[in-house]
């Protein structure tokens, strides 16, 4: 470094500069030089500008020197003026000429608007012609039917017959010969056509034949590939999982128990329609699903539709520097670690619900830790560790996978199943439909469990228990004890609030509902038999009973009737909540979009539900476009781009301004006066958005140039309407928490604002002229919330670690305008100190996805809350009731401020995403927007 430093000061040059004080002669040649540069740049001036200088340069004064600003003689200015007056003539001659022009250009566009017209009006004379053509046609195949009819006669008839029909038409011929004459000929045209069609025919006979056996051929040899890969990978599972025969492999055969009524369908219309429908890439649509890891194998076979790992890993607590073996059992979407392989399965020292954890792969842990990985939920955080690269990975990609086993997903899967079915062909809808019913998840499918249960299912509240198990002689009456409760997904969790109140990762016991249980209604008890003076409240028992291990069997006792109902229905509801009934539901799902013949719902790059038949949207050169939260499409720079801008999807297809894709021969559509999209909607019409203006196919459509379209063109745009039908039908099977939801005439959902207007998917108000539509496609009447603008009180209530009931405060409300979010926000500026907020309806807690979409007028007149600090413990909260009225114009601000936030960060994350070998599975990309 000395020596660089040495070499870069050699590099630096001084130059000295002293202050010298001039003499009066070397004062004066300065002003000399001065001068007769002076000199020379008027001398220049002159030249170029054909005038003298103006005095202002020239100057003077005492002692020489001078000048200020400049100016110009009033005969040059009178000349600059008159310059001026000219070229604002030539401007306005200009302007005049310009106007001329667009009124020749507007005739002319009259004009050809009134030729299409015309030629319109002359396709129509060539279609009436072609059906008098078709009218001879029929009449001659009319006189052949006579004809044979008379052959048919017997000898005797036949002659009689025969000779009135010649003398019939002999006259008819010879009244009539310029029409004879034309049967004639058209007797020849039909002869020559039922020839070339015999020949076409034949020909496409032969060529679907041939293409049939192909099809069945590769369908064959890649259902065989599929079996192989999957045999082969669990060949390979298998080896790697008894390396130093450390686990043991089991492997049973099973009967398959999938639905045979479906399979039965999907093998029938697949076999009717090889020649025109498209095969589907399995391996393709389960990318990022939970059928991903089955690839192209299609069918499944059941005994595949299964999910779990168990073992022994080295762990690390939080802040600990100490790596200890636990044994760990991975169970739906769930993570369970115990002390021993051997330690009973309701006392593990605890668990981690994977739906709301991150697992990544960690760095080297130490010399003797070099293959771990993380997880982390919430504030807990440990590190685990494996003996093998290739056991690392394994855990890694199961403990991902789990995230799927979940409420919510099998709610989304069930709902899809049971709405999705209207897309499939009538005959076979009683096929499906019996296929569902007869299924594990047919409960998840009902109408009232739908639209009465949170997305994400699961109760909580305060349970009386003995415990699992009760030692010998001892009086179980005298041993039950006050324990929270949480039911999430298919595992029952029990807290000690007084030992310990952490709600989330430490349970003092858990409960696998997946297995054989059975949940049983008991007695109800009103007094306590040893103190008989003693009026005890009643008291209303059930249990959730494990047929095969009465170690694992729960005893439970709820404070009514309606709770104990609640909590029975709910832990019946937990027991389904397993991965082969997830798993059987995602195969009903594939097979349902098989028969429909549609293509699965996707997401857009910032995991919002894409609108029927919509692809993700690119520039020409292939950098994405993005719908910002008020509806405009933005670039990845965030500025906003053109109505008539070019777009188009990721293999450089063109999309209409819908982001639809256009068919053979379209091009995206305007409407002029005033300029708007036009769009092929559900019913047939084209559709002028967002005014709802309605076009017939010959009424004018322009171009992004504003050029007319040819007839031909505006049709071509038709050829999507059979499958925007079941598209918009497959898209609104997703679930939604919105009530009475109502789509545009394109078949995309449309927001509602507060006031009660309907807001198209670009941001903007729909017309009340316009028509909507229902989820099938059925045009209905929009009618807002007749009680929308009442004030009322809703009181936010909390129950205490005690059973006491405590009114936290009271918000005002508007009937039917306010909802949960907007409670959640008020209420989390009162209760600073509480970091989770959960509203809890009939004990079942409400996600935050479902808080915007629930109106808070429908719970008057008190909600219940949960309220957790930063440790997952509950939060006893003090101090007098807080009072507050919702101001929706501050909090709509509020939300629309956090929407553009969350919205710049989505795309900053997408502009610097780098590719992953391993993807987190799209299904746990949450939806943005239902």
């Amino acid at each position: 470094r000395t020596l660089e430093f040495g070499k870069r000061a050699k590099m630096i040059k001084l130059v000295a500069k002293a202050k010298v004080h001039l003499t009066t002669e070397q004062l004066e040649a300065e002003l000399e030089k001065l001068q007769q540069a002076y000199d020379k740049l008027k001398q220049m001036y002159e030249a170029l500008s054909g005038g003298k200088v103006p005095t202002e340069l020239i100057g003077g004064g005492d002692g020489g020197g001078g000048g200020g600003g400049g100016g110009a003689s009033s005969e040059e200015l009178e000349a600059e003026r008159q310059k001026v007056k000219e070229l604002e003539d030539e401007a306005a001659q200009a302007r005049t000429e310009n106007d001329a022009l667009k009124s020749e250009i507007a005739e002319l566009q009259e004009d050809l608007r009134k030729r299409s017209t015309e030629l319109g009006e002359l396709k129509k004379d060539f279609e009436v012609k072609d059906l008098e053509v078709f009218a001879l046609q029929s009449k001659l195949r009319e006189l052949g039917a006579v004809e044979d009819e008379i052959d048919m006669q017997d000898d005797d008839e036949e002659t009689k017959m025969g000779a009135l029909t010649t003398n019939t038409i002999s006259g008819f011929k010879g009244t009539n010969p310029n029409q004879n004459a034309a049967m004639a000929e058209l007797n020849s045209l039909v002869a020559k056509q039922k020839e070339m069609l015999n020949r076409v025919r034949l020909e496409n006979k032969e060529l679907k034949q041939e293409n049939i056996d192909l099809t069945d051929e590769l369908e064959e040899k890649n259902k065989r590939l599929a079996l192989v890969e999957l045999q082969l990978m669990r060949l390979q599972n298998a080896r790697n999982r008894v390396k130093n025969n450390k686990i043991k492999v089991k492997v049973k055969s099973g009967q398959a128990g999938q639905s045979q009524t479906m399979k039965n369908l999907l093998y029938e219309r697949s076999a009717t329609m090889a020649d025109d429908r498209p095969r589907i890439d399995y391996e393709k649509v389960r990318a990022g699903t939970v059928l991903e890891k089955f690839g192209g194998l299609n069918p499944i076979p059941q005994e595949e539709l299964k999910s779990g790992r168990v073992g022994w890993l080295e762990q690390r607590l939080y802040q600990k520097t100490k790596f200890i073996k636990s044994w760990f059992v991975l169970r739906d979407s769930f993570l369970l670690c115990y002390e021993s392989q051997e330690s009973s399965p309701t006392e593990c020292q605890f668990c981690i619900p994977l739906a709301e954890s991150k697992v990544a792969s960690s760095p080297k842990q130490g010399d003797n830790n070099e293959y771990c990985f993380m997880v982390l939920c919430g504030t807990y955080f440990n590190v685990m560790s494996t003996a093998t690269e290739m056991e690392k990975e394994i855990w890694l990609k199961d403990l991902n996978y789990a995230k799927y086993f979940t409420h919510t997903e099998l709610m989304n899967l069930a709902y899809f199943n049971i709405n999705a079915m209207n897309a499939v062909d009538p005959s076979e809808q009683e096929g499906v439909k019996e296929a569902i019913q007869q299924s594990p998840y047919a409960s998840f499918t009902q109408h009232d469990y739908i639209h009465e249960t949170p997305l994400c299912g699961g109760m909580e509240g305060f349970l009386t228990t003995p415990g699992f198990s009760v030692g010998e002689g001892k009086d179980i009456r005298k041993s039950w004890k006050l324990m929270y409760f949480i039911l999430r997904d298919s595992h029952l969790l029990c807290y000690d609030l007084v030992e310990h109140s952490e709600l989330v990762t430490e349970p003092v016991g858990v409960l696998y509902l997946g297995g054989p249980i059975t949940i049983i209604s008991q007695h109800e008890e009103s007094e306590d038999p040893d103190d008989p003076n003693n009026t005890a409240l009643v008291k209303f028992y059930f249990t959730a009973m494990n047929t095969e291990n009465e170690n694992q069997t729960l005893p439970l006792c709820a404070m009514s009737e309606v709770e104990r109902t609640r909590w029975i229905n709910a832990l019946n509801a937990g027991c389904k909540v397993t991965a082969p009934n997830i798993l059987r539901a995602a195969v009903d799902r594939e097979q349902i979009i098989a028969l429909a013949g549609a293509a699965a719902p996707e997401l857009d790059l910032l995991d919002c539900w894409l609108d029927p038949l919509c692809l993700q949207p690119y520039d020409d050169k292939q950098k994405p476009y993005y719908r910002h939260p008020d509806g405009r499409t933005l670039t990845r720079d965030l500025a906003p781009i053109g109505m008539k801008e070019k777009k188009f999807s990721k293999t450089g297809q063109p999309l209409d301004f819908f982001n639809r894709l256009l068919p053979s021969n379209a091009t995206p559509m305007f409407a002029n006066n005033p300029v708007e999209p036009i769009g092929v909607g559900v019913d047939g019409k084209h559709y002028a958005l967002p005014s709802g203006r309605v076009f017939e196919v010959t009424d004018p459509h322009y171009d992004a140039e504003g050029q007319p379209l040819h007839p031909d063109t505006v049709k071509a745009a038709d050829q999507i309407l059979s499958s925007l039908k079941i598209a918009c039908i497959i898209r609104s099977a997703i679930y939604s928490r919105e009530k009475n939801r109502i789509f545009d005439p394109l078949g995309r959902p449309l927001k509602k604002t507060r006031a009660g207007k309907l807001i198209t998917a670009e941001g903007q108000p729909l017309q009340d002229t316009s028509v909507v539509f229902d989820s099938l496609g059925t045009k209905i009447k929009f009618k807002p919330s007749e009680h929308a603008g009442a004030m009322k009180t809703l009181e936010i209530a909390y129950l205490t670690n005690d059973v006491v009931t405590v009114v936290l405060g009271k918000v005002g409300i508007v009937v039917g305008v306010t909802t949960l979010a907007d409670i959640y926000i008020e209420v989390k500026k009162q209760l600073s100190k509480a970091s989770i907020i959960t509203f809890l309806v009939n004990n079942a807690p409400i996600p935050d996805s479902e808080r915007k979409y629930r109106i808070a007028s429908d719970y008057l007149p008190r909600i219940f809350v949960s309220c957790r600090n930063m440790h997952g413990k509950r939060l006893e909260v003090e101090g007098r009731p807080f009072v507050v009225d919702i101001n929706h114009d501050d909090l709509d601000a509020l939300l629309a401020k956090e929407a553009e936030d969350e919205f710049i960060k989505m795309v900053n994350s997408q502009k610097h995403k780098k590719s992953k070998s391993s993807p987190t599975p799209r299904s746990n990309r949450t939806p943005r927007v239902s």
